[in-house]
């Protein structure tokens, strides 16, 4: 079987898959070209650490505490937007958009070469450019697109030293692991399947330079790290929480990627359960794995395992679309090559398309909400046009910053969720309050975070006097009693 599929592809299946690339392309753009990119608070932070990046020197959040909890991959790309004289979200878009069409040409890829069958090939192409979950993560300034992106490239690359090792094939997955790192922490699973991957070959020379070409990068970013706040990654707060919720939410998650949305949970387990017993008897019945199901399949189930063991110690989203994302090509490959290895092979286009009617109303639903109204911190920036104060901290940080491109410190918090927030608590604050003597304090609205005192709670412990009033928020500014 050749490896090489875009030479066997005639006119008209060129001419297909360069659709199926531009669909995930057009499905994001459609998305942000109203508003822009949605933003989260750690997309925020990305366009903070790249603004700082460009014209200091140096990577902040927007409180302007050191970049520890996320790598420096996303804000290093989108620093160059300074320098090019456009805006660090519309080159999130263009970045995003790229890795989202790289996303689905290597998900043909590997189920053409687990399967050898360009129809179904497209077909899965197809499915994955489709998908809410990858086409969600791509409207956001997040690292999981081109985390994504950088995952499947490795595998491919895996598989080719597979077939051909040597140095030069252990270099470019060596490579491919570092990039995946630099994007997202979770891609210490990268570099380790990769390790084991390549270490199975018994080929001492290749291992050493995979090692050293896949580490020395991550090792340079933890040392800075530890030397600036003491931590390897950030600070991590534990979970209140234990093996259950974060097996449930993968479970739904899971569920709601089978199944149209709206559909009952009861029925999302259903579901989900029959897959994974079709799964397992037809891995069962059928003869051995090929690689390509050996690689993608390993790589999932160390991802899944690695999540599930985060999601466990350390307090975070959870198991959601967005953590779990990048299991969805894996998941499709894998059903791909499954089915057609096995003796209902006939099935294996059928179920592909039943994915994609699954999918495609969910993802025209999710660009056609992002397209009319903007969400989450875009909508929080938005209500504050009209704050004409300098405040010295504020509840939305993420917010300000995204509204006026300003770094302003936390609002103080009966416990720091984390060090990028760098909220201050009423000991910092009374500290800070007899240095100074006054601190200007701005609430806003529509940001809902628990962990923060109100106005009310902290009218009780300082004096809170009312300065100005705005469409969305308040002034005020703080003394000792």
């Amino acid at each position: 079987m050749s490896k090489h599929i875009w030479l066997e592809l005639e006119t008209r299946e060129r001419s297909l898959l360069a659709a199926v690339l531009l669909l995930p392309v057009t499905l994001i753009a459609v998305a942000t070209l109203p508003h822009g990119p949605a933003l989260s608070p750690d997309s925020t932070n990305y366009l903070s650490a790249a603004e700082s990046l460009a014209t200091q020197g140096e990577l902040l959040t927007v409180t302007g505490g050191d970049f520890v909890l996320w790598p420096p991959g996303l804000p290093s790309v989108l620093s160059v937007a300074h320098f090019l004289g456009i805006s660090a979200g519309g080159l999130a878009v263009v970045v995003n958009a790229a890795a989202t069409a790289i996303i689905v040409g290597c998900s043909g890829y590997l189920t053409f070469r687990a399967t050898g069958r360009k129809d179904i090939a497209l077909l899965a192409a197809l499915v994955v450019g489709a998908s809410s979950p990858i086409i969600f993560v791509g409207t956001f300034v997040w690292t999981e697109s081109v985390f994504v992106a950088t995952t499947m490239l490795m595998l491919i690359a895996l598989l080719r030293y597979h077939e051909d090792p040597g140095t030069r094939a252990a270099l470019i997955v060596g490579v491919l692991a570092a990039l995946a790192f630099f994007f997202r922490y979770v891609g210490v699973v990268n570099m380790g399947v990769a390790l084991v991957a390549i270490g199975a070959q018994r080929r001492t020379r290749d291992t050493v330079i995979f090692a050293v070409t896949a580490s020395v990068g991550p090792f340079a970013w933890i040392a800075r790290n530890l030397v600036l706040t003491g931590t390897a990654v950030g600070e991590r707060v534990p979970p209140e929480w234990g093996l259950l919720r974060p097996v449930i939410q993968a479970g739904a998650t899971f569920g709601g990627w089978l199944t149209p949305s709206g559909t009952p949970i009861v029925l999302q387990a259903a579901v989900l359960l029959a897959v994974a017993f079709a799964l397992v008897w037809i891995l069962w019945t059928r003869t051995k794995p090929s690689t390509v199901e050996w690689i993608v399949g390993g790589y999932g189930l160390a991802y899944f395992g690695w999540m599930l063991f985060s999601a466990m110690t350390t307090a975070f989203d959870g198991l959601n679309s967005r953590t779990l994302v990048p299991l969805f090509p894996v998941l499709v490959v894998l059903l791909v090559s499954s089915f057609d290895a096995s003796r209902i092979r006939k099935w294996t286009a059928g179920v592909m398309v039943l994915l994609l009617a699954v999918q495609a109303p969910t993802t025209a639903g999710q660009v056609a909400a992002l397209a009319q109204t903007p969400t989450g911190v875009r909508a929080q920036a938005l209500s504050i046009r009209d704050v004409s104060a300098s405040p010295d901290m504020t509840n939305g940080p993420d917010a300000y910053f995204a509204a006026f491109g300003t770094r302003v410190d936390g609002w103080p918090a009966r416990t720091r969720y984390n060090s990028a927030v760098a909220a201050a608590g009423l000991e910092e604050m009374t500290d800070r309050l007899g240095r100074d003597g006054t601190v200007r304090l701005l609430w806003i609205e529509a940001v809902e975070r628990p962990y923060l005192y109100t106005p009310q709670e902290l009218n009780d412990h300082f004096e809170l006097v009312l300065v100005d009033a705005f469409d969305a928020a308040v002034l005020y500014e703080a003394r000792l009693k």
